[in-house]
């Protein structure tokens, strides 16, 4: 079905300055207002004249440059008793000459063009009281309403009234056929009704919010052509929308804001606007969107098809389609879905195509803001699936789509899954724009021994084939995620699996309950699982994204953190966390013997055992994040290690991280044996890694039992060679222990190990960095570091590192600052230079 398509051209324009050396209209000898009969005078009344100019675009009647007055023309001239009705006399020279009556002995004059648009009551402190009509009829001769153009003016001591707009105008380019244009606010910022301002202010108090534009015409359509609109001026933060239709057809347009509408300015947006498609098919009813799906595979891409008004299913059987064109739901509403199926395209869509696009559509919502109380979809299938709340598979674009459809994964899959509350994939050239998920998703016990699945709040599984392709941008999480399966591999609050494209500008804030005790899981409050397979030079990035969702889970987890849980070995492409922020308290309350890792903005990237392959093997960039969130884990009793820090948890590569300008908020506790945490980083194992500009104020505090610890400010251990500077920490460093064997507690770096090889030795630089914070471990502690490791072999160069605070209790000063540098370090493996460089800095 091939839907043609017309451009519209839609210009915005405030009214343009226009002097008063504008060619007028000059009327000749005889015209109206010229004859020469005796005028009667009311009782009480006189004669006045008043001459008038153009400071701005008071009428809209124009050739070319110039402004003609018409001889229909009338203003209302207020004398401080009465509103009087004047006329055009003549147009000489530029100026125009208006007649009418006044009370005698009147001496003040204030005028309000034209009359039609002014109230009845006198002006107070000079505010005149005028209307701008919010339906307004125009035609291709006079392109603009003439009751619609307002204008203000006071009376000077020669009776010259010099005419200041009180309006702006609106150029719209409509085509041949169109009905009604509608114009209105994306705020619901008032255009037009009734205001009142002094000549040469801006006008207040108008309320309504819609300004109509109809034809003239007998026909009672436009001719194509370019016309005007009035509306008050305003600033519209959000932009606005223009709407042209007529019977069977229409076209919207947005601008987004922000947007001045001036009395006397030119805003030109005309081509931001071209070739805006009308739309010729609407649906309506249940049956007419059935009938759509039986036949959507009919349609091609430039095909547009729009919902007329709100949908109820009534929860009766809905049988997925694919989409091949452009469905826009207009802001409305579809509800009673009922999608129960074992085919591994399972959502309200199967399959959003490439080209194809939804938009601007409510599911499972009668009021928009709330859940209709039966919407669902659910897989129930034994293989593996993409299950989607709104679309199974998208191929093409989801924009501006909210849904609060329950979402339910209840398979014994013996294959991968992918579930998520928008789409449960989103792959090829798909992207997701400005979405939420306001639902719930509830993923139920999977007894199977092989099958691996992921669920996001947004899309389960994203793969985008683009170089530097925004993939998912704009979109937020509000539901509720509830997993009890144990093969529920990765969790994000917005992408479950990310494989490739980027995540831009995403909030989380819903709620993810991790109620499975399982022997691995990674839960994200935006990402759950990264392993992308792109090419090494695509750009990949989470950026500017924010989480508030908690992450609360009474049994273990792998990996937990408010931004990217995991970064996986396989990954190919370079990973950039940046400009994010986390919120959300991510809380640990027991676990079993197993490897845990914790981080505000990223959790773990993989090392299992000591091999290079189980390592990362492309570049880490965390930089410009900040961590509010609390990241707290109490599991005493357990054998296993535990990674934590305000920023990252466990990172380990085999390139060159860097992890800069972070800033540390949130306060780190502890319970549990073999821990590492770091304000900053917990663990860092990455050759020649780069850590520098982070700030930690939170406070960290372990609590153990007589296993070896390490706990920084900054970093809480590291292996590799590392380059440190410019870093601050202010928060204090506490281990809590029976014994002091082997804990390390330090205001930068708790413990950092060397080489076992004495000609390749690990280099640890530490430049332009400070610590202020309290350092207290019955072990081994030191503001810079607690102690080099053992039999291994380290450089370590100082440079203008500032050290303060307390050091087990004992005030560090600019006498002593020299004896709590560091607790440990042995120069047959050690060497550290550069001491003498340090210098005291109080709190």
């Amino acid at each position: 079905m091939k839907i043609a398509l017309e451009n519209i051209f839609i210009a915005l324009s405030a009214a343009v300055l226009l002097s008063v050396s504008c060619a007028p209209d000059i009327k000749p000898e005889g015209s109206a207002g010229t004859d020469t009969e005796e005028t009667v005078v009311p009782e009480g009344m006189m004669i006045k004249q008043f001459t008038a100019s153009l400071a701005d675009l008071t009428k809209v009647s124009l050739v070319g440059s110039s402004v003609k007055f018409s001889e229909s023309d009338k203003i209302a001239v207020y004398d401080g008793s009465l509103k009087n009705e004047f006329s055009v006399k003549s147009v000489e020279s530029g100026l125009a000459t208006f007649e009418g009556f006044v009370t005698e002995g009147s001496v003040d004059f204030t005028a309000v063009y034209p009359y039609s648009a002014a109230s009845d009551v006198q002006p107070t402190d000079g505010r005149c009281s005028f209307s701008v009509p919010a339906i307004q009829k125009v035609d291709s001769s006079v392109p603009t309403d003439p009751d619609a153009v307002v204008g203000l003016a006071v009376a000077d001591e020669v009776g010259h009234l010099h005419f200041r707009n009180a309006v702006s105008v609106i150029t719209v380019s409509v085509p041949d056929g169109a009905k009604k244009v509608t114009l209105s606010s994306n705020e619901s910022i008032p255009l037009a009704g009734v205001c009142s301002a002094k000549p040469g202010d801006m006008p207040e108090g108008a309320s309504e919010t819609e300004v109509i534009l109809l034809p003239a015409s007998e026909s009672g359509q436009f001719t194509a052509g370019e016309y005007n609109i009035c509306t008050v001026p305003a600033h519209l933060q959000a932009g606005l929308s223009i709407k042209v239709e007529n019977d069977i057809q229409q076209a919207i347009v947005k601008i987004d804001g922000p947007l001045e509408l001036p009395r006397t300015s030119l805003v030109d947006l005309t081509s931001s606007f071209k070739d805006v498609p009308w739309i010729r098919n609407f649906i309506g009813s249940a049956k007419e969107l059935r009938d759509f799906a039986a036949i959507a595979q009919d349609y091609e891409s430039s095909d547009i098809v729009g919902l007329s008004s709100d949908i109820d299913l009534a929860s009766e059987d809905w049988t997925p389609f694919n989409l091949k064109c452009t469905l826009d739901g207009l802001g409305h509403r579809i509800t009673g879905i009922n999608v129960s199926s074992a085919d591994y395209r399972t959502g309200f869509i199967g399959t959003i195509e490439s080209g194809a696009v939804l938009k601007n559509l409510v599911l499972g919502s009668f009021d928009g803001s709330s859940y209709d109380g039966t919407s669902s979809v659910t897989y129930t299938g034994t293989g593996g699936a993409y299950l989607g709340g709104v679309v199974s598979d998208c191929q093409g674009t989801i924009e501006n789509v909210k849904s609060f459809v329950s979402v339910n994964y209840k398979s014994i899959a013996a294959a991968d899954c992918h579930i998520g509350g928008i789409s449960g994939n989103v792959g090829g050239s798909g992207i997701i724009t400005g979405c939420e998920f306001a639902g719930t998703m509830t993923l139920s016990n999977n007894t199977s021994s092989s099958g691996i699945q992921k669920a996001g709040g947004i899309t389960g599984r994203m793969h985008n084939g683009l170089a530097d392709a925004q993939t998912v941008k704009n979109c937020s999480f509000t539901g509720v995620i509830t997993n009890e399966d144990s093969r529920m591999e990765g969790v994000g609050g917005i992408v479950g699996h990310h494989q490739g494209g980027s995540i831009v500008g995403c909030t989380s804030s819903g709620r993810i309950n991790m109620n499975y005790d399982g022997s691995f899981g990674y839960v994200g409050g935006v990402v759950g699982y990264y392993q992308p397979s792109s090419p090494a030079t695509y750009g990949i990035t989470v950026s500017d994204c924010t989480n508030s969702t908690v992450i609360d889970s009474p049994q273990r987890v792998f990996a937990a953190s408010g931004i990217v849980a995991y970064a996986q070995r396989a990954a190919t492409a370079p990973l950039t966390i940046s400009g994010c922020t986390n919120n959300g308290d991510i809380c640990l309350k027991t676990a079993p013997s197993a490897m845990t890792c914790l981080g505000g903005i990223i959790g773990y990237s993989q090392k299992i055992g000591e091999g290079t392959s189980d390592m990362l093997r492309v570049k880490l960039t965390v930089k410009d994040n900040t961590n509010n969130g609390k990241i707290e884990c109490n599991i005493a009793g357990t054998a296993q290690d535990l990674y934590i820090g305000g920023i990252c948890g466990y990172i380990s590569g085999t390139v060159a991280f860097d992890i800069s300008g972070n800033t540390n908020n949130g306060n780190v506790t502890m319970n549990g044996k073999l821990v590492r945490t770091g304000g900053i980083v917990g663990w860092l194992q990455s050759p020649g890694a780069t850590v520098s500009g982070n700030l930690n104020t939170g406070s960290i505090t372990q609590t153990n039992t007589n296993v070896i610890s390490a706990s920084g400010g900054i970093i809480g251990f590291s292996n590799k060679s590392l380059s440190m500077s410019d870093n601050s920490n202010k928060g204090d460093v506490k281990i809590n222990c029976s014994t002091a064997s082997d804990n390390y507690a330090a205001g930068l770096i708790g413990l950092f190990a060397g080489s076992s090889d004495t000609n390749n030795r690990n280099i640890l630089t530490i430049t332009n960095d400070k610590s202020t914070g309290s350092i207290s471990s019955p072990g081994r502690a030191g503001v810079i570091f607690s102690a080099l490791a053992g039999a291994t072999y380290v450089n370590c160069t100082l440079s203008n590192v500032c050290v303060g605070g307390k050091v087990k209790g004992t005030e560090v000063t600019s006498e002593n600052y020299s004896n709590y540098l560091w607790s440990y370090m042995n120069s047959t493996y050690h060497t550290v230079t550069g001491a003498n460089t340090c210098e005291y800095i109080s709190k």
